[in-house]
């Protein structure tokens, strides 16, 4: 099935199947391990779908998600790896005192994530999300030219960026290739075809 079948077969499944592609595809980097979290934003059909089934999904996941933010009809949802996530908020806690997170806890440092993104994407969640703590502190003094635009702005260890964005794409390419197969998302998904 090439790649525009399948698009049109995904816009025809059912509610729930159709928020585990957006959530397969999306997080995929983060379902196979390779990459901490996931950032996705459900809007539209996909709102809809996650606020009816998100319970059912939490016990199907082999990661945890956290709400960050959620308003008119909008749900900004972080998947993240427990352990792998409280790992680097420990690691970064001086770089994210600055931004008045008080504690190591990953809880409370998501909690305190969640409050910040009532006004806008705060910078700081490039180290939620795995990225390279320089590459994110350079990101917001934006006084120098990245070298590369991929998942993130890379400003230092351009080859180790290219390699783990191909990583991320690889991930995103095997969950393609199951849809090909004729799998449903879900099945992907839970039976761990793809990761």
């Amino acid at each position: 099935m090439d790649k525009l079948t399948w698009m049109k077969t995904i816009k025809n499944h059912d509610d729930y199947e159709y928020l585990m592609h957006t959530i397969g595809y999306h997080a995929a980097p983060t379902l196979k391990g390779v990459k901490v979290s996931s950032l996705i934003n459900f809007t539209g059909r996909n709102y809809k779908a996650w606020k009816k089934y998100n319970h059912k999904i939490k016990r199907r996941l082999d990661v945890e998600f956290l709400v960050l933010k959620e308003e008119d009809k909008c749900a900004v949802v972080l998947f993240y790896h427990e352990a792998k996530l409280k790992k680097i908020v420990s690691e970064n806690q001086d770089f994210l005192r600055q931004f008045d997170y008080e504690s190591d806890c990953l809880l409370m440092s998501l909690n305190h994530l969640s409050s910040r993104f009532e006004k806008a994407c705060p910078h700081e969640i490039g180290i939620f999300l795995g990225y390279p703590a320089h590459d994110v502190k350079c990101f917001l003094e934006c006084n120098k030219a990245c070298l590369r635009v991929g998942y993130w702005k890379v400003y230092h260890n351009e080859p180790e960026a290219v390699k783990m964005f191909k990583m991320f794409d690889q991930a995103k390419e095997d969950y393609h290739q199951y849809l090909s197969y004729g799998y449903l998302p879900s099945e992907i998904i839970t039976q761990k075809l793809a990761f």
